[in-house]
């Protein structure tokens, strides 16, 4: 059943995304046409243009994954979601599982955009824009470059991820009765208010828990320091950076709250329009 689920989300949202992907296209196609001509002002306009494209693509996915959990769960179309034989839990799950595929479908979108652009910019001299990256890729051990790829895709996604617990668990706790009255506004600043208080916690621990990863050049690795023991550090620290461990751990007991929340809120206190 959950496999119906995600097809159903699949086709519902798919194609506001697909539109997005054809426009990404053909903004990077003009872009590669500007320096291709090789006219200055084209270029100017078409590079201002793909930058500005590469957030809106970002904003744009955002708001179609929370205007989608919004549509389906909770204005008349949340009537028929509410019959179907499933639980909230593999009903949600759904929902995260193809919103964070539109997340990241929007993420590889604007790395393909940048790498367009930094292709172009070099352009002039083709052979040096992969000079460069062979350099770059060439100082440092392939096995560090996957520990940091590794890395921060991991904490990318679980960025993602716990954007999406904070606006469902918002737009959820907006639509009960105490908030439904104004759904929309007050999901608007339930999700500012978690977000500022989740945040502040995150940044305080992050900042002074001893604990978390240390980056070198050697790779990454687990040690007692928190981001204050860096900053007040000199000698060879200057030459790692310490990310605390704490507010990533905080990040995921979160995640898991605002989840088993939204789904406790679906299953007892929900008001549909």
């Amino acid at each position: 059943m959950l496999g119906k689920l995600m097809k159903y989300e699949f086709q519902a949202s798919g194609r506001m995304m697909g539109l997005m992907v054809i426009c990404a296209l053909f903004i990077t196609g003009v872009t590669s046409l500007s320096y291709a001509l090789d006219i200055v002002w084209f270029q100017v306009t078409a590079t201002t243009l793909l930058v500005l494209s590469m957030v809106a693509v970002i904003i744009f996915t955002y708001v179609v994954v929370a205007v989608r959990f919004f549509k389906s769960m909770y204005s008349r179309e949340g009537y028929l979601t509410m019959t179907l034989p499933v639980s909230s839990t593999k009903l949600l799950g759904a929902k995260v599982i193809v919103s964070l595929i539109w997340l990241v479908l929007s993420i590889v979108v604007c790395v393909g955009m940048i790498t367009l652009l930094l292709f172009l910019l070099y352009s002039g001299n083709t052979g040096s824009f992969f000079t460069e990256i062979a350099n770059a890729f060439g100082t440092v051990d392939i096995s560090i470059w996957a520990q940091y790829i590794a890395f921060f895709g991991g904490m990318l996604l679980m960025s993602m991820i716990l954007f999406l617990s904070q606006v469902f668990f918002a737009i959820t706790l907006a639509n009960t009765a105490a908030f439904q009255r104004y759904s929309i506004v007050s999901a608007v600043f339930l999700y500012l208010g978690i977000s500022v208080v989740m945040s502040s916690v995150e940044a305080v621990l992050t900042m002074f828990v001893p604990l978390g990863f240390q980056m070198t050049s050697q790779g990454i690795q687990l040690v007692g320091q928190n981001m204050m023991g860096m900053i007040g550090t000199s000698g060879t620290a200057s030459m790692s950076v310490t990310i605390g461990m704490a507010g990533t751990i905080f990040q995921f007991v979160e995640i898991v709250g605002l989840f088993f929340g939204t789904s406790q809120l679906i299953k007892r206190k929900l008001c549909i329009r």
